[in-house]
């Protein structure tokens, strides 16, 4: 999944290559998942003939660089200048389906949902210190995790992302975010900063990251060598934990629990966490055995709808197969079992 520095580093492409043409053309491979709320068909008519702005788009490789359309193409635009020769085409591939394509018709699309339920841009609009930690004040959970909410401070930052961050701030994923003193806080301001300053600086080629970040060292998880090297020359082992549902990679050495936050207290914390998830999620799958739309309940970035599943049968069998027991006759052949086992057993005997 790109993270902030990918997305810029496409959009700088697509704008260096957009702005200032007209869209003449655009090819569709219909998909009813990636175009999520717009019919493809209202999508080509609302952006032939318009000038083109540059927006923020995923960035997806393919196997097959040097083919055009690209595999898994779902959108391509073709681009001219004013004397109608071709300025370009850009194409969005989406080979997982995890991208959603939205038709916006408004003057402000950032104040149109999903934008307006974003969290703030730590590159173009970082929040103030003081304003960090009023908002990280109000929430309990793991730090992580409350990085990783898109919805929440920030967006953008993902998990390897917020790896680095805390790690260079020195602090453990599980840290509570009310308990950050304004120390910490400031530091971690910084560091979240610097980060993604720094890979946007570099148009996110992690080659050019810099060489005492955990990013070159933190995939190596199952690995024989899953060492870091710190900045002292010291080399200590990396330890992979879960937090906020994600893998952590972390510095034990360097990134410490405060006191009180570890041992039992944090395991009891995390199951009643999870005893909280697994409630919500029995409510969730009962509404959706209801069989009908759920009213006023819908996704918070796409607006669609949520609709039950039907229950359907596996393609691969024709039947439902049932398995039906006989209590009377389980009761004689579990009799009988165990006495043929005691007629063996004093035979050997």
């Amino acid at each position: 999944m790109p993270e902030l520095p990918e997305v810029e580093r496409a959009k700088r492409r697509l704008e260096k290559l957009a702005v200032g043409t007209t869209i003449s053309k655009v090819d569709i491979s219909e998909d009813p998942i990636v175009f999520s709320s717009v019919a493809e068909t209202s999508f080509i008519t609302n952006f032939r003939g318009t000038a083109s702005t540059a927006y923020r788009v995923p960035r997806a490789k393919s196997e097959d660089d040097g083919v055009w359309p690209p595999k898994y193409m779902k959108m391509v635009i073709t681009f001219t200048n004013s004397d109608e020769s071709v300025a370009g085409e850009w194409a969005f591939s989406d080979p997982r389906r995890l991208g959603r394509i939205k038709l916006v018709e408004a003057e402000d699309a950032d104040a149109m949902e999903p934008l307006s339920l974003l969290g703030a841009d730590p590159l173009l609009d970082m929040p103030s210190v003081e304003v960090l930690a009023e908002a990280l004040e109000k929430r309990h959970a793991p730090i992580k995790a409350v990085l990783l909410d898109q919805n929440g401070p920030l967006c953008g930052i993902g998990n390897w992302m917020v790896d680095e961050i805390l790690f260079q701030s020195r602090l453990h994923p599980a840290h509570p975010s009310s308990a950050l003193s304004s120390t910490e806080v400031q530091t971690l301001h910084d560091n979240i900063r610097d980060v993604v300053v720094t890979a946007t600086d570099v148009d996110a080629e992690a080659s050019l990251f810099p060489k005492h970040w955990l990013f070159s060292s933190r995939w190596n998880k199952g690995k024989k060598d899953n060492n870091f090297t710190l900045p002292s020359g010291e080399v200590v082992p990396i330890t992979y934990i879960t937090v906020g549902g994600r893998t952590s990679a972390v510095i034990a050495s360097v990134q410490k629990l405060p006191s009180g936050y570890g041992g039992k207290q944090a395991t009891k914390r995390a199951a009643t966490a999870a005893k909280g998830k697994r409630k919500a999620k029995e409510e969730d799958e009962d509404e959706d055995d209801e069989g009908e739309e759920v009213e006023g309940l819908t996704s918070p970035h796409f607006k669609k709808p949520r609709t039950a599943v039907k229950e359907e049968t596996s393609p691969y069998f024709n039947k439902t197969t049932k398995l039906e027991v006989d209590d009377e006759k389980l009761s004689t052949t579990s009799k009988t079992t165990r006495a043929s086992r005691s007629s063996k057993s004093r035979a050997s005997r």
